[in-house]
């Protein structure tokens, strides 16, 4: 049985492929909005569920990471509305402070510099390797670029679907960008 850094990045890794389904169209977010305030004494307003679909781009782990943090935060019989909506993320993100700063300081200077400039755009996709982009963070040049990617990529801090490139941890995107 692995220990610990070893047994966090293991269980990081299990965490990261459940993160990858997510709940659809806003028909299917209703439906589960709905799922969850039936199965609990507590409920969430719709405004509020929207708002951290919206963020978390429909991936059912950050909802239901989301949801169980908004529902400690209700009375029994209490809904917890859209103003809790930072409240929530600043305490998800606050949880694993220690973690995301031990990732940030393993990492080159470059890929900081470009990692930074994504967590800038998020949750927007941008081409990584256009002129606008690194023009608009002063990246230098595209191979320069593109030699950081790679080695987010390699430490799992990004992912390389059919040639997308998209963080693996959204909330880690929400800590860079108050960086």
């Amino acid at each position: 049985m692995p220990k610990g850094d070893a047994l966090i990045i293991m269980l990081e890794k299990f965490f990261c492929s459940l993160r990858k389904s997510d709940v659809g169209a806003p028909a299917q977010l209703e439906c589960f909005w709905v799922m969850h305030r039936r199965s609990q004494e507590k409920s969430a307003s719709p405004a509020l569920v929207e708002r951290l679909y919206e963020c978390f781009q429909g991936i059912t782990w950050y909802l239901q990471l989301s949801m169980n943090e908004a529902f400690t935060m209700a009375e029994r019989g209490g809904c917890v509305d859209e103003e809790a909506y930072d409240q929530i993320l600043n305490h998800l993100v606050d949880s694993k402070r220690f973690t995301f700063e031990d990732r940030y300081a393993s990492l080159t200077e470059k890929q900081k510099t470009v990692l930074l400039a994504i967590a800038s755009e998020f949750p927007n996709q941008v081409t990584l390797t256009s002129q606008d982009f690194i023009t608009r963070y002063n990246l230098k040049t595209s191979s320069s670029v593109q030699t950081a990617v790679k080695g987010l990529v390699e430490k799992g801090i990004l992912s390389d679907k059919h040639g997308a490139r998209r963080p693996t941890d959204l909330l880690f995107m929400l800590w860079l960008k108050d960086f």
